[in-house]
């Protein structure tokens, strides 16, 4: 009896010993995934619409950058997802080979007919990006037309926008990137905050953009008007997108390229850019404190009205004012200077530092619609102004839609 109880638990320990080590050794272990490297850049170039003739350039910039740099392909991944006219939408990473010649290696060519302005393919291609090449930390550059926080379309008396879409846009392709959109849309895709966020677009560089933004990255890097013809210096940004600061190297590096070209007395063209820049990083981490204190302060302001404020105010879009294209991007800081009492508006003045904390520009920018204008008082950020002091155009109801209307207390201001 004892021998067959001895028998009897040796077989159930031996039939639990099989199913335990069939548990973890049937199957065999799981191939290792790519190591995770230091940094990985996501340049995503929606080009397929009048800039298709510009990418290409930016891209050769971007392997001159990339070869110049030095930079360890085991730490560093460059990727690039380009659509444009010519060819099928492609990402593919920039490397090198042991000679040290730059090539391209193709990840994934999607369809023609691919809206790359979608959430949907932004993120595919961020997941995409990230399984090949995970790191610890990521970039991203969105490369393509740009209108800050203005709806598509803009709203008109014959247009009148539903309360709570927000419409905030970059991109063209079949739709726009819609800017809430696209911060849930890096958010999610790369699990983690950015590095930094390089929005080579134009009039970008919007509170009420950026504040949708401050939970997708560290730093947003942009312009608050027209971007130069042709884009950012790759050249001399691919090195800073690895380094410890992108938010000073990127935007050092772009202003000194123009500046050492800028000349008032040259005709700007695109292959001979004299026509200086404007560029700026924004710390997003401290843009709910900005709303928060602009909030504050303008409970005290002091009324001015809106036609001198736009008579008074750098405005950075310079197309025609009574024109239908016309949105007005005005300076912020130069705002609230001229309403707040100066006590008040040094208080806020701290802390719109402590957000915009590298902007430069040259003394005069290039627009298209009227050459060179002065940036006299410029200090980086852009605030809309409404088209009535009643704010009740579409429009203007559009703007107070926005959260940074709502959170910025701007409604204090009658609009």
């Amino acid at each position: 009896m004892k021998q067959s109880k001895a028998i009897y638990f040796g077989l159930l320990f031996l039939l639990l010993g099989i199913l335990t080590g069939c548990h973890h050794n049937d199957e065999p272990d799981p191939t290792p995934g790519p190591q995770k490297a230091t940094r990985t850049v996501l340049v995503y170039m929606v080009a397929d619409n009048s800039m298709s003739a510009f990418d290409k350039g930016d891209i050769k910039e971007m392997k001159e950058g990339f070869a110049m740099a030095g930079i360890d392909a085991s730490k560093h991944n460059l990727l690039v997802y380009v659509d444009d006219y010519s060819n099928n939408p492609t990402l593919y990473r920039i490397t090198q080979d042991a000679t040290g010649v730059v090539k391209d290696e193709i990840i994934y060519e999607y369809p023609a007919d691919h809206d790359s302005a979608s959430p949907t393919t932004i993120k595919d291609v961020i997941l995409r990006a990230k399984a090949e090449c995970p790191a610890q930390s990521y970039g991203f550059v969105y490369w393509s037309h740009g209108e800050g926080w203005i709806p598509y379309p803009v709203p008109s008396k014959s247009v009148t926008p539903i309360a709570g879409i927000e419409w905030k846009w970059i991109g063209i392709d079949t739709s726009r990137s819609n800017i809430i959109e696209l911060a849930a849309t890096l958010r999610a895709g790369f699990g983690q905050k950015l590095s930094f966020l390089l929005l080579d677009a134009c009039f970008m560089l919007s509170v009420e953009t950026l504040y949708d933004l401050r939970d997708a990255a560290d730093w947003v890097i942009s312009s608050p008007t027209e971007i130069p013809g042709p884009g950012a210096p790759y050249n001399v940004l691919v090195p800073e997108m690895f380094s410890s600061t992108p938010e000073i190297g990127i935007v050092r590096s772009y202003y000194n390229y123009y500046a050492s070209t800028y000349d008032e007395t040259k005709i700007c063209t695109n292959l001979n850019w004299t026509g200086g820049v404007s560029i700026g990083a924004a710390k997003m981490s401290a843009m709910d404190n900005l709303a928060k204190v602009t909030k504050q302060v303008l409970a005290k302001h002091q009324h001015v009205s809106l036609e001198i404020l736009k008579s008074s105010l750098l405005d950075y879009d310079k197309r025609n004012r009574l024109g239908s294209s016309h949105i007005g991007y005005y300076d912020l800081s130069q705002l609230m200077e001229k309403v707040l009492p100066t006590t008040d508006f040094r208080t806020w003045k701290t802390v719109y530092d402590a957000t915009m904390t590298t902007y430069v520009t040259t003394p005069k920018n290039y627009s298209a619609f009227v050459g060179l204008f002065s940036m006299e008082g410029s200090k980086g950020l852009s605030v809309y102004l409404p088209v009535n002091e009643d704010g009740t155009s579409p429009r203007d109801v559009a703007y107070q839609n926005t959260d940074w209307y709502k959170d910025a207390g701007m409604n204090q201001l009658g609009w």
